[in-house]
C-alpha cells in the first residue's frame, strides 16, 4: 500500500473512538498496521499493538527538537542526561525517551510524560 492509500484520522477521532468501545464494553481493539513483505513478494498487513488512550496522550504533541545523550552507569543503574531549554515555560512541554540498540537502533524501551512549568 502506499501513502495516497493510506487511511488518516486524528487523534481526537481515535480518542472517541476508543472511549465508544469502552462505554459499550466492546471486546474491540485500534490498531495500526503496517504493510509487511510476504511469501513470493506478496503485501501482508501486519497488526500493530492495540491503542490505548494512553499511547494517544503521546501523539498529541509536535516535536520540536531532538537531544542524543550517551548512557553511563552510575550506582549500579544506567543513566542520561539532558538539559531542557526552559525558555516560554507557559508552553505545554512533552519528554519522550527511548533506549535503542547501536548499531541497528532497535528501540529497547520507551516512554514519555507532559512535563510542568518550573
Amino acid at each position: 500500500m502506499n501513502r495516497s492509500q493510506s487511511v488518516s484520522m486524528s487523534t481526537t477521532r481515535v480518542r472517541d473512538i476508543l472511549n465508544e468501545i469502552e462505554e459499550r464494553g466492546r471486546d474491540l481493539n485500534v490498531c495500526p498496521a503496517e504493510d509487511v513483505s510476504g511469501p513470493d513478494g506478496g503485501v501482508y498487513i501486519a497488526r500493530v499493538t492495540p491503542l490505548n488512550l494512553k499511547h494517544l496522550e503521546w501523539m498529541d504533541f509536535t516535536v520540536i527538537g531532538l537531544k542524543e545523550a550517551g548512557m553511563y552507569k552510575e550506582s549500579g543503574q544506567w543513566r542520561a542526561t539532558v538539559s531542557l531549554d526552559t525558555e516560554e515555560a507557559q508552553i505545554p512541554r512533552a519528554i519522550v525517551g527511548w533506549v535503542s540498540a547501536r548499531p541497528q537502533g532497535v528501540v529497547l524501551q520507551a516512554t514519555g510524560g507532559w512535563t510542568t512549568a518550573a
